[in-house]
């Protein structure tokens, strides 16, 4: 033994440790204490725990719990998942202040949907000039910008040319909806494994007090199965005939007279994808043209205006021509090249009174240059979210957006 130090062990009980706040909590939701214990037997369609009961001592009374349940919840601080929200951008957008990748915080009770510098985790963060940026906003605008691009005709023409036998662009989407496919065969899976062990439940005589519960529950994931089934043979039968189409090089007689029609019911289908993107296949889809077309979204605040600049970097792409735009501004005025100029020869005024939708057209789409295509868009964005004013254009390897109030 060491001089000064006793050979005793020291000895801990639970007594003498203090109790946190999670074990008090415990304690108070028990149902043990007014003279009922509960056991988990299996859960509902909505994933809620179903319990089976058995009486027990008490010690209180069960109109004191109710009251302190009810005191409870008044006070407490809710540490609960929020529900999860589907966002557009996740994997390519990044902090232009520190370089780092920004991720989806999400806080609906707060009203809280946002994208963060992921360095914004801890709480001396190196990053200090950046801010979060609403997901709904900024979802919508770079879909905007993609309707508005050169990569949503090319969209447009390559699920046409799908339908047209295009085979590499037809697989793309038959993989979208076999992925949608695997998706709903899982949700079948895990609901017929909660049937099995419901049904487990049913037969054992220790759960016959809860027999009715129980039925019902079965029945609500019969309901459940014999959707999910349904949505399944829709999906079945829609690729087999995407397949079909893959496979038959007679698809279609008259080709101009069927490609028209082909072309407005593309654009159709397409103009029901939108923000904030709903149904399991508005994702899927909106996510594989997006990674298609957008290689990073870059998040820069300005502090001074209390602006936000969005740098969109598509992907490389290679066309015959561009339509490069310049701003005067000493004039105040759009120029457009005059035909038969060199690209930053000959320009002519665009009339004033050209709407945001008018300079979109006229936005250089693409280039040969293998680093990345020639587009710049900076459009000032305002609370109501309608354009009130339009930056100058200029040709740089990059997209600007300004939004202010996000």
């Amino acid at each position: 033994m060491k001089e000064g130090l006793s050979n005793r062990r020291k000895t801990v009980s639970k007594v003498s440790e203090r109790w946190n706040a999670g074990t008090l909590l415990s304690l108070l939701k028990n149902t043990t204490l007014y003279g009922e214990r509960r056991y988990t037997i299996g859960q509902d369609v909505d994933g809620e725990n179903i319990y089976a009961t058995v009486p027990c001592p008490p010690i209180i009374s069960k109109d004191r719990w109710e009251k302190i349940q009810e005191r409870r919840k008044k006070n407490a601080i809710s540490g609960k998942k929020e529900v999860k929200y589907f966002t557009l951008l996740k994997g390519l957008i990044t902090c232009e202040h520190c370089g780092n990748n920004m991720h989806s915080v999400i806080k609906l009770k707060k009203k809280q949907i946002t994208y963060k510098c992921i360095t914004k985790r801890v709480a001396d963060s190196p990053c200090t000039e950046s801010r979060a940026i609403s997901i709904p906003k900024l979802d919508s605008l770079v879909w905007q910008v993609y309707l508005n691009s050169f990569y949503y005709n090319d969209e447009i023409f390559r699920t046409m040319s799908a339908q047209s036998n295009d085979t590499q662009t037809l697989q793309d989407e038959i993989d979208v909806r076999e992925q949608e496919l695997r998706s709903l065969n899982d949700d079948i899976v895990n609901i017929n494994q909660k049937k099995v062990n419901l049904i487990d439940k049913i037969i054992d005589p220790r759960y016959s007090s809860n027999q009715k519960q129980l039925d019902n529950v079965l029945e609500s994931l019969n309901k459940d199965s014999e959707i999910l089934n349904s949505r399944i043979d829709k999906l079945v039968n829609s690729i087999k005939s995407l397949k079909k189409q893959l496979h038959d090089s007679n698809a279609y007689i008259d080709m101009y007279e069927e490609g028209l029609k082909q072309w407005n019911k593309i654009i159709e289908d397409f103009s029901h994808i939108q923000p904030p993107f709903t149904t399991k296949y508005e994702q899927v889809k909106a996510k594989v043209v997006i990674k298609r077309a957008v290689k990073k979204v870059s998040v820069e605040f300005l502090k001074d205006s209390n602006e936000h600049k969005i740098k969109i970097e598509f992907n490389s792409v290679d066309v015959k021509h561009q339509v490069p735009v310049e701003y005067d501004s000493r004039k105040g005025k759009y120029l457009e090249p005059i035909d038969g100029e060199d690209d930053f020869g000959g320009y002519r005024i665009i009339p004033d009174t050209w709407d945001f939708e008018d300079v979109v057209e006229l936005i250089p789409v693409a280039s040969k240059n293998p680093v990345g295509i020639s587009m710049i868009m900076p459009i000032l964005i305002v609370h109501n979210q309608r354009v009130n004013n339009i930056p100058p254009l200029g040709i740089e390897q990059q997209m600007w957006l300004y939004g202010k109030g996000w």
